[in-house]
This record gives C-alpha cells, sequence and structure tokens, in this order.
C-alpha cells in the first residue's frame, strides 16, 4: 500500500478538507473531499462509513457555499449510492433524505421536501420503529415544509 492509501493518510486529507471550510474557506473544503472521494472509494470501499460522511460533507460544504442546488445533486447521488451499496434499509439513507429534504425546501421546492420527507418517515418507521423521538421530527420537518409550500409566492 502507498502511503497516499494509507486510511490515516486519507483521514488526514478528509479533517483537512473539512478544516478548511471550517476556516471559512467552502470551496477548498468542496475541492478536497470532491478529490478525495475516488481514493476513499477505491481504498476503503463505496459502503465504507469514512466514504458516506465524506460524500455528505460535500453536499454541506455546496450548500454552505452558497450553491444550494449542487447540494440538492450530491445529496440525491448520495441517496442512490447509499441503496445502492449499503441498501433501501440502512439508517445512512435516512441522514440522506433528511438533509435532501432541507435542501429541496431551501431552492424553492417545499412540495418536492414534503415527498421526500414523506418517503423518509416511512422508511424510519420501519427501521426504527414508530415510538422512536426521531418520528415526531420528521413529522414536524414535513408539516413546516407543507406550510412553506403553501405561502403565496412559494
Amino acid at each position: 500500500m502507498s502511503a497516499e492509501d494509507d486510511p490515516y493518510v486519507l483521514e488526514a486529507r478528509h479533517s483537512l478538507a473539512v478544516m478548511r471550510g471550517e476556516a471559512g474557506d467552502p470551496g477548498a473544503a468542496i475541492a478536497g473531499l470532491r478529490r478525495l472521494r475516488p481514493d476513499l472509494e477505491r481504498v476503503l470501499g463505496p459502503g465504507h462509513p469514512s466514504t458516506v460522511k465524506a460524500m455528505e460533507e460535500l453536499g454541506d460544504w455546496y450548500g454552505a457555499a452558497g450553491d444550494p442546488g449542487a447540494a440538492v445533486e450530491t445529496y440525491r447521488g448520495l441517496i442512490a449510492h447509499v441503496e445502492q451499496h449499503l441498501g433501501a434499509g440502512h439508517v445512512s439513507v435516512l441522514t440522506a433524505l433528511d438533509k435532501f429534504a432541507m435542501w429541496q425546501g431551501r431552492t424553492d421546492n417545499p412540495d418536492e421536501a414534503v415527498c421526500v420527507l414523506t418517503r423518509m418517515l416511512s422508511i424510519a418507521q420501519q427501521i426504527l420503529g414508530s415510538d422512536n423521538p426521531t418520528i415526531p421530527v420528521i413529522k414536524g420537518n414535513t408539516a413546516f415544509w407543507r406550510a412553506q409550500g403553501r405561502r403565496p409566492g412559494v
């Protein structure tokens, strides 16, 4: 294994990209995470938690950089990626759906956010159970975006 493929080096690159964003340079975070993803997939695998986390953070940094459309597309891709590599019932799908819905709503698409959250609620009830504390949060987010869709001008 080459030094650049060492998992600790990959972890350091991941941390560095995130720290650059936290230091006020979301563009550097985006660039670093985009370069890191193929290496994470190749070395650790597409379903490894570090790979999935880096993809999630990429979506967050697109949003922080003022590009919610790129955040939406990143999360759309993450949902498909997680479903393909970990399964549609994996808890990581819930995180991806939640963030996808949020960015859909922030891009003036509250009706799509409601659809995504409705799907998320169904999955969450199946894998977490109806009494899980996440369920009321999902229902509250759904109600919020449903109300946003009913506002004139939205």
